[in-house]
């Protein structure tokens, strides 16, 4: 846990005494003192979430390779395999990409000790040098796996010092310039000073190809 981490409890704790104050203060007809907190509690927070963006248009964007790791606390991904396919099935009717298809295997990994652990609220997309964003495509996600029915999702759970592999399908156009993945987590990073998920931050990514 980071400085900012802690720096976020107390700010949600303080948060939640100083609404309560507040209404109480309202409720015994101190309308004036609870009017005072209401405006510090304010500003205090407008103060809190100006820093939280200014940090996060300043902060470089963080730049990994397939060898290294995106870590949530002790679940971490990383990209394994990268396949790329025009179609997806055996035999016909096959699903074809309106682009190409990017079979992306990310391997999920628990760095724990004493019990299975998962991560909630995880998600995947390809991002190119351009910007776009690409999601799972639904269509080829549901041919794969009809091909492939062991396939966990990315918030399996997992037990300490053990892994499995997520195959995740994109339908990225074809002249989509060096596409990246990006995996995302929701949850209080969105509020937290100098976390990549919080807003204006340039998103934590893992290059596909050298």
């Amino acid at each position: 846990m980071s400085l900012f981490d802690l720096l976020f409890i107390l700010i949600f704790l303080g948060t939640v005494v100083a609404l309560i104050v507040i209404l109480i203060s309202a409720l015994c007809g101190r309308r004036g003192t609870a009017i005072r907190i209401m405006r510090g509690l304010g500003g205090s927070l407008a103060a809190y979430f100006l820093v939280v963006v200014l940090v996060a248009v300043a902060t470089p964007q963080k730049v990994l390779t397939r060898e290294q790791s995106r870590c949530f606390d002790e679940m971490c991904f990383s990209v394994t395999d990268v396949k790329t396919a025009s179609a997806i099935g055996k035999k016909p009717p096959m699903t074809k990409a309106s682009g190409t298809f990017y079979l992306v295997a990310i391997r999920v990994s628990c760095l724990g000790h004493g019990r299975a652990q998962s991560e909630a609220g995880v998600g995947a997309s390809l991002v190119d040098a351009a910007g776009h964003t690409y999601e799972v495509s639904p269509a080829g996600q549901h041919a794969y796996e009809a091909e492939n029915s062991v396939n966990p999702p990315l918030t399996a759970r997992v037990a300490p010092g053990e892994d499995v592999s997520s195959v995740q399908v994109f339908d990225v156009p074809l002249k989509a310039p060096d596409i990246a993945l990006h995996v995302s987590h929701s949850g209080p990073g969105l509020f937290i000073i100098g976390d990549d998920e919080s807003p204006l931050h340039k998103p934590t990514i893992i290059r596909l190809h050298p």
